[in-house]
């Protein structure tokens, strides 16, 4: 709903740890020190790291495609997230990709409705 605040997270499980964690809106980096609709949350883990993105007094110039890029010393991996006005969603979607010497996972792009 317009007006309320947005959590989106993305967890890596990395070994070796997880160097860097990047989110874009349609492309574009998101650096939450210099926006005021976004803060980013970065949270060290047993397995890794969590990063959540908080959207603050969602609008319809939030709509659209968010993507976290993880990376460590063996390369990175993504997600793609989309976020339309369509209804609310009840919680959080949590997003959980691999890196490192472990198998990366794959599934498909998921859409989340705000």
């Amino acid at each position: 709903m317009p007006g309320e605040t947005v959590q989106i997270e993305c967890a890596a499980y990395s070994i070796p740890k997880v160097k860097h964690i990047l989110w874009t809106h349609n492309g574009r980096e998101i650096i939450s020190n210099n926006e005021d609709d976004y803060t980013i949350i970065k949270d060290a883990t047993s397995y890794g790291m969590k990063s959540t993105l908080v959207i603050h007094r969602s609008d319809n110039k939030h709509f659209g495609q968010y993507n976290c890029s993880v990376s460590n010393d063996y390369g990175y991996d993504n997600m793609e997230i989309f976020l339309t006005g369509m209804s609310k969603f009840s919680k959080s979607p949590n997003l959980i990709r691999f890196l490192g010497n472990h198998k990366t996972t794959s599934s498909p792009s998921k859409v989340f409705k705000s």
